[in-house]
This record gives C-alpha cells, sequence and structure tokens, in this order.
C-alpha cells in the first residue's frame, strides 16, 4: 500500500493517568484541545490506572464498529473526539469480556464524529519474572485477544497497526500488520522502571 501524497498531522500525547477518572479524562481534554492535529494517540491506560478492582469496575462492554458509545468512559473519549474534530487513539481501555475479574485491556480508535472505527484487545500479556524477584503476573486481572486478532484502520488514506505495550517483544504482529499495509504502527504503553529503561 502506498503511502498518500498529502501529510497526515498526528500528536503523541504523554500523560501520568492515575485513579481519578474525572481528572485523566479531563487531562485527555486538555491535551486534545492543544494537538492541533488530524490524530491524538493517548498512551495505555489513559483513562486510570490503580489497583485491578478499579479496573474491573470501570470496564464496558465493547462497542460495536460504527458506533457511537455512551459509558462513562467510552462515551467520554467519543465526545473529546467529536468536539475536538480529531481521530482519538485510545490505549490501554478496560472492556469487559466472558469473566468478570479479567477485563480485556483494549486500544481504540474514534474518528472525529466520536464514531468506534477499530477495537483491538492486548494478545501479549505480561507475564513476567524480573531479576530483582518481582513477579509481574497481568493475566492475573486481564485477558487477552486472539492471535487473530490483527487490527487495522485507515486515517485519510494512511493505515495504522494496532498493539499495546508487551506486544512489542513479539515481531510476528508486527509482520502481520505490515503485510496488512500498516504504515505506521501504535504501541501506548505503561512499562515498569526496570523494563521500560530498554524499551
Amino acid at each position: 500500500m502506498s503511502l498518500p501524497s498529502a501529510p497526515l498531522s498526528v500528536a503523541v500525547a504523554q500523560m501520568n493517568a492515575q485513579d481519578d477518572l474525572r481528572e485523566n479524562l479531563a487531562t485527555i481534554d486538555s491535551l486534545a484541545a492543544r494537538a492541533n492535529t488530524r490524530v491524538v494517540c493517548l498512551p495505555e491506560g489513559c483513562a486510570g490506572l490503580g489497583h485491578p478492582d478499579k479496573k474491573r469496575a470501570a470496564a464496558e462492554p465493547t462497542p460495536a464498529l460504527g458506533t457511537t458509545p455512551d459509558g462513562p468512559v467510552l462515551g467520554a473519549l467519543s465526545s473529546i473526539a467529536r468536539a475536538r474534530k480529531l481521530w482519538l487513539f485510545a490505549g490501554g481501555v478496560a472492556l469487559s469480556g466472558p469473566d468478570p475479574q479479567r477485563p480485556f485491556n483494549a486500544h481504540l480508535a474514534f474518528d472525529d464524529a466520536g464514531v468506534v472505527r477499530a477495537v483491538y484487545r492486548k494478545i501479549h500479556l505480561f507475564d513476567v519474572d524480573l531479576a530483582d524477584g518481582t513477579r509481574l503476573r497481568e493475566s492475573d486481572s486481564s485477558d487477552c485477544g486472539t492471535p487473530e486478532e490483527v487490527v487495522t484502520v485507515d486515517v485519510d488514506g494512511y493505515r495504522f497497526g494496532f498493539t499495546i505495550c508487551y506486544d512489542v517483544r513479539f515481531p510476528e504482529l508486527y509482520r502481520a500488520l505490515v503485510d496488512r499495509g500498516a504504515h505506521a504502527l501504535f504501541v501506548p504503553a505503561v512499562f515498569t522502571v526496570f523494563t521500560g529503561k530498554d524499551h
């Protein structure tokens, strides 16, 4: 897939989300308002980071493509995209799944009308044993998507591929995205200090 001749402006929004949903959404709106771009990319956990119980409580049903969601998180992100007239890529949002104790860690794209255009559920979960003896098990609190979930979306002729954080260690996903014509690959991420320095 060849590149379009017209450029596309993209902003990568950095924020340090915590467990205050209202404050995080206000920060996202402020960043989107200042971006002055066609696309704004948010980090993993943009709507909230904190105890897994809060993530479970905040999980919303997976929205159908082509719809405008109305939940507290997805509805707010949809409204921000529509109000700011931009595409909003939200990494690491909790979506409910078959196991209520383990919602999906999902990456969604909202178009400039606030309509959901893509949903990717993180495939590779961060289950690691660190050298200092720390054990991290994302799979204890998150379910994973399937390897067949290779997700792309087109914006003004550019094709974007979806991943999240620890997916970056698995090149076969990126090869599959390139094989589907992706021009750029999104990797919203929240790494630990120990692993983040390596990335």
